[in-house]
């Protein structure tokens, strides 16, 4: 059991580029263990016209959330920014930009 926090979430969507060989659950792993990563779930898996041979897209909703403050957007974009960090050195993973463009 764990109880909800009196504090409102805020939700992130993050679409990435990562090795076709690199699972889902390893990404998400790294994701969930931030501190204010509430959940996250993958909600589109995408190979093909955009993203590059060998490579694979997966999207994944955030919720992030803390149990002492409510979360300014800054603090949101912050620790987004630590997740692209960690997932870009231990992954290889890359910000999916528009249009299927990695920037």
């Amino acid at each position: 059991y764990s109880s909800t926090s009196r504090f409102p979430d805020s939700e992130r969507d993050l679409a990435l580029i990562v090795d076709a060989s690199v699972p889902s659950g390893r990404v998400q792993s790294i994701i969930d263990r931030h501190k204010l990563v509430r959940h996250s779930t993958p909600f589109d898996l995408y190979i093909g016209e955009g993203v590059p041979a060998g490579k694979k897209s997966i999207a994944y909703r955030i919720l992030f959330q803390s149990r002492t403050e409510t979360l300014t957007a800054e603090q949101v974009s912050r620790a987004q920014q630590s997740i692209l960090s960690q997932l870009q050195s231990e992954v290889g993973a890359e910000l999916r930009g528009p249009a299927g463009e990695t920037p």
